[in-house]
């Protein structure tokens, strides 16, 4: 955590997989980065938790007592790990591969499984650390610009004071099985009780780690049998009316990997239809119906992003090492799976010969390595854990003598009192930090140009144009002023936006739309947006928003496909309109399980700034909304809104109300073409936007652990005050929050976050306890307030400013550093703005804080709050609230 605070990190973090745990690190600071290594390596090959059991107890799993004085477990972990199994795809996952794999890791939870965490012993921990964490075990990859010399001295200096350690035994690959179907139940809300709920997973084994081309050709087959709802598979079962989704899911990385179909949202009585369609599709691909132009233009979209290499923020040498590690560990040729650009060429000449073919017929028809799970679902489920979990603490409680009682509650007062302490300065000083000094004043400042295209009638197009290497790719970002669409109409044109380029048109067929797309894009993607114009929020306006990336070769067929996409989609197919609709409420069902933070987050901003009510429209709980009345309706209403979505594109297309962002070559012909193709003349009155008018709410969801969140606006904040509010977003996050909700609370993480516009929002994350934090999170300003005036804050500080800057200036794929000055551009930000930002928080005094939180105490008084969380957590603080609803 002290990394965090005091870094220039690009990347931090340790990642756990089934038969590996990741710990990479990168920074562009030379010095930062042997302060990373010094300090990861002592961490891993050092490790004070298996000296002192606090940590694991804290992290892991122990007893506490609740307010009531029962018994009860905590731990973050194990809060975590119930988050995770709130989810029906995480439960059928886990199950497939404990059936698939039973005498191998793979057959095992990474994560712990939350029933069996409390079983872990702190001495089972330790020997399993002693066990595995030796040099002779690990592997070490490095990549990028440094000082070799340094950093092997410095990582021989951690290594060198260890002899040969065990060499362990290679992990065995698991001999094929069928076993029976698992049943098993999952928690669903009392609202779906009457509802199709049913899930099916199926799995087979697919490829061992070093067969690269068959783990690719997996890749491209799933799309293929069923990327969208034309795909054969996922076609068959929709039609017939046996799921309301199917999806089709390779995996890699593994000793042994996985081809993993899940049905969604069916009944027991029609399993046995269900597989007889899956059997006879696939059984009819094999046999010479496999699309090969679909193959074809998969493999190249696939291909394409290969040789991009665009990892948004990630460092590319960490996604590089990653993929070593995907051979390494097992004992194969490290470069397997980086350098395989001749595996793309082979492929493509197998199209014809049958191999996608054989892959169908062997690897799934005439497998004899396959596991079938069912979920079914259940109302009482959730309770009945409970109970048995209630029962079995008791039982606990009850054999333990007075005595034993006594020190466990001495034990737990001690144990709070050290949650709530913080390292010494003797210990702080012993971790290796750079100094304010030596970060660089100046920000770096991408250079870019507006121009306006004339394109005919008077009407000019501004451009904003990056031009960057990109290697011979073009990107290009069509923005479409929508400021007519009422507020309650966005979650309307969400969906339409979302469904361009996933259904038909005048001249193509779905099927051959994507493959037209495949062939001759990188990307293409049509969605809703929102930009705030002179920096202020509450002027905030939507945007139709056009992204697609491409070959510099491909101009001409790329302004094709935008002329057949955006002026000639076809909304005539009710059936398929129902199925997406569907779906799309299942999948945001599942998001909000997984992300309820983001959206608790979007509905507590939502009163506070009209970029708030706009993104929570589009996007949050009320796009939910919308999308449940559509499904719910679609019968009565379903011919309408095909007929509204057919009159849409004019509306929202218009010439005259586009910004053309580009990042590559800027090539004026070939936009002013383009344009060309869209209508113009469309006019209306500009829709009137304000910041929602609703409660403090909470949602439930069918989980035992949620998500909080609280929003203010500030309003437009001058470039110094915005960089005081960062610094103080950073600290509040590393420190109070860490402490205070995760440490103390059990959370898996929280934290306090603010934008250039004066939103400033604060957020938990599995949180068994989201009453108690939201109370926490509306003493943030006083918690500002305690630390600028507390002995320390002097010396603090530094450690905050640098990873402050650090967090403000991510690693950016020259894709990023274009949409980032376009995105300045339409919010009316400037390079000077952005300096005196960094101004700010490099010269920042505790004084400068003190006052921040003063003014951040006032608002927080009336902020408004939601909760998405587990019926229980939110009961246990109702009075919190003035709305509960369901999702």
């Amino acid at each position: 955590m002290e990394l965090l605070k005091s870094s220039l990190q690009t990347f931090l973090n340790a990642m756990t997989a089934t038969d590996k745990t990741m710990y990479p690190v990168s920074s562009r600071n030379p010095q930062d980065f042997l302060n990373l290594i010094d300090v990861y390596l002592d961490a891993v090959f050092h490790p004070l938790c298996i000296q002192d059991p606090f940590t694991f107890q804290q992290e892991g799993w122990r007893y506490e007592l609740d307010e009531s004085g029962q018994l009860i477990y905590n731990g973050v972990v194990y809060n975590e790990m119930k988050g995770v199994y709130a989810s029906p795809d995480e439960l059928l996952i886990t199950e497939a591969h404990r059936l698939m794999f039973p005498d191998n890791c793979y057959g095992l939870e990474s994560g712990g499984h939350p029933d069996s965490i409390p079983d872990l012993t702190y001495e089972s921990f330790v020997e399993n650390y002693k066990k595995h964490y030796h040099p002779t075990n690990s592997k070490i990859m490095l990549d990028g610009e440094m000082d070799i010399d340094a950093v092997l001295s410095k990582i021989d200096s951690y290594i060198s004071e260890f002899g040969r350690g065990e060499i362990l035994p290679e992990i065995p690959f698991q001999n094929p099985v069928m076993p029976e179907e698992r049943t098993i139940s999952y928690e669903i809300s009392p609202e779906e009780k009457d509802m199709d709920r049913v899930i099916l997973g199926r799995q087979w084994k697919t490829a061992n780690f070093d067969e690269t081309e068959k783990l690719l050709a997996f890749g491209i087959l799933q799309k293929a049998l069923c990327g969208t709802n034309e795909s054969p598979i996922k076609k068959a079962l929709l039609d017939e009316g046996l799921a309301e989704d199917v999806d089709l899911f390779s995996t890699t990385g593994n000793l042994e990997n996985t081809l993993e179909l899940t049905v969604w949202n069916t009944t027991l009585d029609k399993k046995e239809k269900i597989d007889e369609t899956i059997t006879r599709v696939l059984t009819e691909q094999a046999s010479g119906k496999l699309d090969h132009e679909s193959l074809e233009a998969i493999l190249n979209k696939a291909e394409f992003k290969y040789r991009e290499r665009d990892f948004g923020t990630m460092p590319p040498g960490l996604v590089y090492g990653i993929n070593i590690l995907y051979s390494w560990i097992y004992g194969g040729d490290p470069l397997q799976n980086i350098c395989i650009g001749d595996v793309y060429q082979s492929l493509r000449e197998k199209i014809n010969k049958g191999y996608f073919e054989d892959l169908i017929r062997e690897t799934i028809l005439e497998s004899n390595h396959k596991a079938s799970v069912c979920l079914v679902p259940s109302t009482t489920i959730a309770k009945e854990k409970a109970k048995e979990e209630r029962e079995k603490l008791d039982a606990i409680w009850e054999s333990w003598t007075d005595d034993e009682k006594e020190d466990f509650i001495v034990w737990l007062k001690a144990f709070k009192e050290r949650q709530g302490t913080t390292d010494t300065p003797e210990n702080l000083k012993t971790i290796p930090k750079l100094r304010v000094e030596d970060i660089p004043h100046e920000i770096t400042r991408i250079k870019s140009q507006v121009t306006n295209l004339e394109i005919g009638g008077g009407r000019n197009v501004p451009i904003v144009s990056v031009p960057i290497d990109t290697g011979g790719i073009t990107y290009l970002d069509l923005f479409f002023d929508i400021s007519h669409v009422p507020l309650d109409e966005l979650a309307k044109v969400t969906l339409y936006t979302s469904l361009l380029g996933d259904i038909e048109t005048e001249n193509y067929s779905l099927e051959q739309l994507k493959n037209s797309i495949d062939f001759n894009l990188g990307s293409f993607k049509t969605y809703i947006g929102a930009f705030n114009p002179e920096g202020d929020s509450n002027k905030a306006k939507p945007y139709a928003i056009v992204s697609i990336s491409l070959m510099n070769q491909k101009k001409k067929e790329a302004v094709s496909l935008l002329d057949e996409i955006l002026n000639r989609s076809k909304f005539t197919d009710t059936a398929y309109l129902k199925n997406i609709v569907q779906q799309e409420y299942l999948g945001a069902k599942q998001s909000v399980m997984s992300e309820g933070h983001n959206y608790a987050k979007r509905r507590a901003l939502s009163t506070c700034s009209v970029y708030g009510a706009i993104d929570e429209a589009a996007h949050g709980i009320m796009s939910i909304d919308w999308i449940k009345e559509a499904s719910d309706s679609f019968a009565e209403t379903g011919a309408k809104l095909c007929e509204e979505f057919g009159s849409l594109s004019p509306q929202l297309f218009d010439a005259g109300k586009l910004t053309i962002g580009i990042t590559g070559e800027l090539d004026m012909e070939w936009l002013r073409d383009m344009a060309r193709l869209l209508p113009s003349g469309f006019s209306a009155e500009e829709a009137s936007y304000a910041p929602l008018d609703i409660s403090k709410q909470a949602f439930k969801i069918p989980a035992d652990t949620g998500f909080a969140a609280t929003g203010i606006c500030l309003g437009t904040m001058t470039p110094r005050d915005r960089g005081i509010c960062t610094l103080a977003s950073q600290i509040m996050t590393y420190n109070y929050l860490w402490n205070s909700v995760r440490v103390s609370g059990g959370a898996y993480g929280a934290s306090m976050v603010s934008t250039s516009f004066g939103e400033i929002s604060s957020a938990s994350f599995r949180d068994p306890q989201t009453g108690r934090t939201i109370e926490i999170m509306r003493g943030l300003g006083d918690a500002i307030v305690e630390f600028a005036k507390s002995p320390d804050a002097k010396e603090l500080l530094p450690s905050f400013i640098i990873s402050t800057i650090g967090r403000t200036e991510p690693l950016m794929t020259p894709k990023l550093q274009g949409t980032k000055c376009i995105r300045m551009y339409m919010n009316d930000v400037t390079w000077d703005d952005l300096q005196g930002h960094r101004d700010a928080i490099l010269n920042a005094r505790p004084e400068d804080l003190e006052a921040f939180g003063l003014t951040l105490s006032e608002e927080l008084k009336n902020s408004d709050y939601t909760v998405v969380a587990g019926e229980k957590q939110i009961e246990d603080y109702a009075s919190l609230y003035d709305e509960i609803k369901s999702i």
